[in-house]
């Protein structure tokens, strides 16, 4: 029987056109026994965006360790004890009071502050709920939540930066017992202030702590 196709198409094209009918039938028969599993759009979208969930790790400045904070990106060893140290010296009130730690500037604070709670913030795990008298942190450890101030002395007449021993020194807003002692320590090593900007020479105290008392203090005769 003579083939119609030869009036249309060469040998060759004839030998290219069944293959492509072949593959295309095989390509129809495994769609419909479902051999090859359809995408689920749905799935796929819930995939991404759990992959695109940043997740971090919240701390609490009055309790974080040394080795957790420097696995911070941006704080070292150094940093790592300085905002230790200012911690055991001085205390936060806030997480912006990291920015009275030498080395940490605005644009810096603004790298790492996600990685702290706010003051009195709860971070839930789950859905359950975080109990009054506690705060839950990512790691799922629970820990005491931070006392209450105490309060704070009013100063109603500046102080001598000259003159002032130790007691008058702590009731300067940010000034512990340890920063009253090196204010002293400089104080003698300078022969006394010649302006009220000397004392943020010393380590620790730095703008930010000092325009919390800056307008309760001046420098008296020198002795």
């Amino acid at each position: 029987m003579k083939n119609p196709f030869n009036n249309w198409f060469t040998p060759d094209e004839q030998r290219i056109l069944i293959f492509l009918i072949f593959f295309g039938f095989v390509g129809f028969l495994v769609q419909y026994t479902g051999l090859i599993a359809e995408e689920n759009p749905e799935a796929t979208d819930s995939l991404k965006v759990a992959l695109q969930e940043d997740f971090e790790i919240k701390y609490d400045l009055t309790i974080v360790t040394k080795k957790q904070l420097m696995s911070i990106p941006g704080i070292g060893e150094k940093r790592a004890s300085d905002i230790i140290a200012f911690r055991t010296e001085t205390g936060f009130n806030n997480k912006r009071d990291l920015l009275n730690i030498r080395g940490i500037g605005e644009k810096s604070y603004l790298k790492i502050e996600n990685y702290f709670i706010d003051f009195g913030e709860i971070s839930e795990i789950g859905n359950s709920k975080a109990k009054k008298d506690t705060i839950k942190v990512s790691n799922n450890q629970k820990v005491k939540s931070k006392p209450k101030k105490k309060t704070e002395q009013i100063i109603t007449e500046k102080i001598d930066i000259n003159s002032a021993d130790e007691n008058l020194l702590i009731k300067l807003k940010g000034i512990g017992p340890s920063k009253a002692k090196k204010i002293i320590e400089l104080r003698t090593e300078l022969g006394g202030f010649s302006t009220i900007e000397q004392i943020m020479q010393v380590k620790g105290i730095g703008q930010k702590t000092f325009e919390k008392f800056k307008d309760h203090i001046f420098v008296g005769e020198r002795k």
